[in-house]
């Protein structure tokens, strides 16, 4: 069993891929960010990402979760 997690900048297409197992639990992902993206942050939005994630089981992966907003540099992603 695995859970693949994808990230992306708010109203961005370009996704980045983790898959994290028991024998991996942690990954890293870097996210693109302009020059513009920070000079332009005055509300703190250079820090924001969105993920969804799912559970891959042995046969097949279940359907992806929604999209959902996230501000900061860590993700926690739990699942049983």
């Amino acid at each position: 069993m695995a859970v693949e997690v994808e990230l992306r900048r708010p109203e961005s297409d370009a996704v980045v891929d983790l898959r994290l197992t028991r024998d991996a639990a942690t990954g890293n992902a870097s996210l693109s960010r302009t020059l513009g993206d920070f000079l332009d942050d005055s509300g703190g939005l250079a820090s924001r990402f969105e993920y969804r994630s799912r559970v891959v089981r042995v046969l097949q992966p279940e359907s992806w979760s929604e999209w959902q907003s996230k501000s900061g540099s860590t993700l926690t992603v739990l699942f049983g």
